[in-house]
């Protein structure tokens, strides 16, 4: 009766794990996707207008939502340091602050997308903005392909796994 019993504990771990995993996936996808937002508003507002930094920050935190409008906030935040700190320290502290959702290469990306704005011409902030938006919207459609593969490769590794665990435990 144990062993059974520890059989059956032993999948329900796995399977709560699994969860877990799914989760994390999806809080991804949603953090790509709510910067990829999040740049094209920001593209939006300065190629409409322009405006100085801090209300260009003010107009992105009422429109973004999730992770990018966490992001924001915390650089509005830190605005008044802006005398004591360049604007792309401040992005980057901001950025760095962020649960680690996203891959390296893209925080590396966003960070050099704040080393451009508000320091160049608009035409060359639009075109970092594109760039950077466009790695995000690649890296979102591959992890939205790859993601249901990995799923149920994951799922199966965890409960062959279990399974022989448990024939080993039986």
């Amino acid at each position: 009766m144990k062993r059974v019993l520890g059989f059956l504990l032993l999948q329900a771990a796995a399977l709560l794990f699994f969860r877990q995993y799914r989760q994390r996936g999806k809080r991804r996808l949603d953090t790509l996707r709510s910067f990829a937002d999040m740049l094209e508003h920001l593209r939006g507002i300065l190629e409409a207008d322009s405006p100085p930094m801090p209300e260009l920050l003010q107009t992105l935190l009422r429109r973004c939502r999730g992770e990018a409008g966490e992001f924001i906030e915390t650089l509005s935040r830190s605005m008044d340091m802006l005398g004591a700190c360049s604007f792309y320290e401040l992005w980057r502290q901001a950025l760095r602050e962020q649960n680690g959702l996203l891959d390296p290469d893209l925080l590396y990306e966003l960070e050099a997308l704040g080393e451009v704005l508000g320091r160049y011409e608009l035409s060359v902030q639009l075109e970092a903005v594109d760039l950077c938006r466009a790695m995000l919207l690649k890296a979102l459609n591959t992890l939205q392909k790859e993601q249901p593969q990995a799923s149920r490769l994951t799922l199966a590794l965890l409960l062959s796994g279990t399974l022989m665990l448990g024939i080993v435990l039986i």
